[in-house]
């Protein structure tokens, strides 16, 4: 997995180009740039474990709903 992660990196190197991610008195400060693609890689690169911890903590809200992922996409669409 790892490895097959690493070759997609390098890959899209010349996507994480001028991108960055600092830590800064635990706030996590990212830079990004380039076109439209190349911010939504960065971001999804660098954000990658916070990304993974915030799917968890949302799987595991919505596993003591009672209520499929469905119901709430459309709620939050009705919603906003």
């Amino acid at each position: 997995m790892l490895t097959l992660l690493a070759a997609a990196v390098l890959n899209h190197s010349s996507s994480l180009v001028g991108a960055t991610r600092e830590d800064r008195a635990g706030w996590i400060c990212v830079h990004l740039q380039g076109s439209p693609h190349d911010v939504g890689y960065q971001d999804g690169t660098l954000m990658a474990p916070e990304i993974s911890d915030a799917l968890k903590a949302v799987k595991v809200e919505m596993g003591d709903s009672g209520k499929d992922w469905n119901w709430f996409r459309d709620t939050a669409y009705t919603l906003y």
